[in-house]
């Protein structure tokens, strides 16, 4: 069985403490009866509030099981690409992975819910909505016919664009190649606006921003990715479009 969690920036320390007593309890047999394992932990990304949120769950899971499980944590891609990763996770070769739920479109096309245009009207309606019981426990059930059992909902943060050139109007998206994750809303959406969306990891769009000035990037809206995403694009513009989620499938073996 595989545990499932969809992170965002701010994170309480408690929601730490019962996500890792959830995985602590799905380990079964190994954190139970004095057996000693190891779980990985791993994300596309360096040094932002998914691999902050490693570093926390880990330490949470250490002392929930009084150190019988210790996690190992590969941020930056070191176990692979994203649908590597998210395979791995299924397989069992890694327990937790952290990325967008847009990513996880191939096992219930719902997870990309969260991303839609418009949903939230602004941060504070985001941050009730997913911390609503009734809404958290029915999206965190998704992928239980497939092995996959929710943990804990996050807010990461609103999307923004990286341009080249300067965003002042819907108009200015025409023509335009978007880095848009893997789901039919965010293409869709750009289509709509005269552009074309185009999945890549977030370290993929970048790339392609800066070697060919011929994308542009949603961003999250944090200081790390706007210092970044203004070094390498020249503009950024902060937007209500959409929330940022990321999300953890985690493999627990049983």
């Amino acid at each position: 069985m595989n545990l499932v969690m969809t992170v965002w920036s701010g994170v309480r320390a408690g929601a730490f403490v019962l996500a890792a007593a959830l995985l602590a309890t799905l380990l079964g047999g190994a954190a139970a009866q004095d057996k000693s394992m190891t779980i990985k932990l791993a994300t596309a990304t360096l040094n932002d509030a998914q691999h902050e949120w490693m570093k926390r769950f880990a330490a949470a899971i250490d002392k929930s099981t009084n150190g019988r499980v210790k996690a190992e944590l590969y941020p930056a891609s070191q176990l692979g690409t994203i649908p590597r990763m998210i395979e791995g996770t299924q397989l069992g070769s890694i327990q937790i992975w952290v990325g967008p739920p847009e990513f996880m479109v191939g096992v219930d096309q719902r997870f990309e819910l969260l991303s839609v245009p418009g949903l939230f009207q602004n941060d504070e309606q985001a941050a009730k909505t997913i911390a609503d019981p009734q809404f958290s426990k029915a999206f965190l059930a998704i992928g239980a016919n497939k092995g996959l059992v929710g943990a804990s909902l996050f807010m990461y943060g609103p999307v923004a664009f990286a341009m080249r050139t300067p965003l002042r109007t819907l108009a200015d998206l025409r023509g335009k190649k978007i880095r848009v994750l893997a789901s039919p809303f965010q293409t869709e959406q750009i289509a709509r606006l005269g552009g074309t969306g185009v999945p890549l990891t977030l370290g993929g769009g970048f790339w392609s921003l800066g070697s060919s000035g011929r994308y542009s990037t949603p961003s999250i809206s944090s200081l790390k990715v706007r210092l970044a995403s203004a070094t390498i694009s020249g503009f950024f513009t902060h937007s209500t479009i959409a929330a940022a989620i990321t999300l953890e499938p985690a493999s627990a073996p049983l």
